[in-house]
């Protein structure tokens, strides 16, 4: 559906994320969430339609709002690694007018630092740093590169995020919880759980002054 624009113009739409059981990675999973959501829906929404390592969605973008990449493990089974994956899917969203969204963690990064996970929640900020992110992002540069693409960041959570974006035409979000909360938090348990995780101050006001000045574009709750 069209998203409508409200008070001072400002877009509100939901998007249902690709990655619950089963995943939008084919049109009949797509179809019923499309047929559910429409008998109950009472705002604008959109699908999107995410990307498994078998690129069986390819079929999908045309029909889908957008297309959703999870380049480092979270909810779900949509992890990509696979970068020659990646840039077809980009020049195939590319072709039909598409927006490819990114969750921009690096899997080569997180392996790197899973060692720092242990039984407390205040470890999963460690072990998801914030050098994964921009470690991400700079890879999609090079993934990108050539295809006329749009490229859309989710959840930007790091000033290192934000600081790879520079020079490029990407867009971004952030999140609420990634502009109040510190990874702090986490020591009051796992309602602040979150990937990517909580971050520090420094990121925090990085973030507020890129939503002010305007280089991420909007905010996002990030539900699945």
């Amino acid at each position: 559906r069209a998203p409508k624009a409200g008070a001072g113009g400002v877009v509100t739409t939901a998007l249902d994320m690709p990655n619950p059981n089963p995943p939008s990675v084919a049109c009949a999973a797509s179809e019923d969430t499309v047929a559910r959501a429409s008998v109950k829906a009472s705002v604008d929404f959109g699908l999107y339609a995410g990307l498994d390592e078998k690129g069986e969605s390819l079929d999908l973008f045309a029909t889908a709002s957008a297309v959703k990449v999870y380049l480092g493990a979270t909810t779900g089974h949509l992890l990509v690694q696979d970068y020659d994956l990646v840039r077809r899917a980009l020049v195939a969203a590319a072709a039909c007018g598409r927006t490819v969204a990114f969750h921009a963690e690096s899997q080569a990064c997180l392996d790197r630092h899973g060692h720092q996970l242990d039984d407390t929640y205040e470890s999963h900020a460690h072990a998801r740093p914030a050098e994964c992110e921009a470690e991400a992002i700079q890879a999609l540069i090079t993934a990108s590169a050539g295809t006329g693409a749009r490229v859309h960041i989710a959840h930007l959570s790091t000033a290192l995020g934000l600081a790879a974006l520079s020079g490029t035409t990407f867009s971004a979000e952030v999140c609420p919880h990634h502009l109040f909360w510190t990874s702090d938090a986490l020591r009051q348990g796992g309602s602040f759980k979150m990937n990517p995780p909580l971050r520090e101050q420094d990121d925090i006001n990085a973030l507020w002054a890129g939503l002010n000045g305007g280089r991420i574009a909007c905010l996002a709750s990030d539900h699945a």
